[in-house]
């Protein structure tokens, strides 16, 4: 995963042979929760998120999310329509996800998790169905 410039995000091998299931199902059904007897979707990410305030005033975080996607170079990609993360009308969700992929990046150089007071640093992972955040 480092090799493909992914070095937050772990790499997790086992045998599953006794489950009669390919490496990729397995990692597959790990990630998305499709795995033999049902469950949720397990997180491979670990360690801190920088996510939104949901009760922060929508302006702000409008402004934030624009400064994450614009200026902070985040990959917004996944919050536009379409994407895995893509939420009509629920701009704290959206800030949420770049608020962190821009953390997730540039915390090392010094970032903080603020956005003008609209985001704070959590340990709960924030993803949830296909929705996948980066943790450090």
């Amino acid at each position: 995963m480092r090799a493909l410039g992914f070095s937050s995000i772990p790499l997790i091998t086992a045998e599953s042979a006794e489950l009669g299931l390919t490496g990729a199902l397995v990692y597959h059904s790990y990630l998305y929760g499709r795995r033999p007897g049902g469950g949720g979707r397990r997180s491979l990410a670990t360690g801190t998120f920088c996510v939104a305030l949901q009760n922060a005033d929508p302006t702000a975080l409008q402004a934030g999310l624009s400064w994450a996607c614009g200026q902070g170079q985040a990959d917004c990609s996944a919050v536009q329509p379409g994407g895995a993360c893509y939420k009509q009308n629920n701009v704290a969700a959206l800030a949420s996800y770049a608020y962190n992929d821009y953390y997730q990046k540039s915390a090392s150089t010094g970032a903080t998790c603020s956005f003008n007071g609209t985001a704070t640093t959590t340990a709960t992972d924030p993803s949830s169905g296909s929705c996948v955040f980066a943790g450090r």
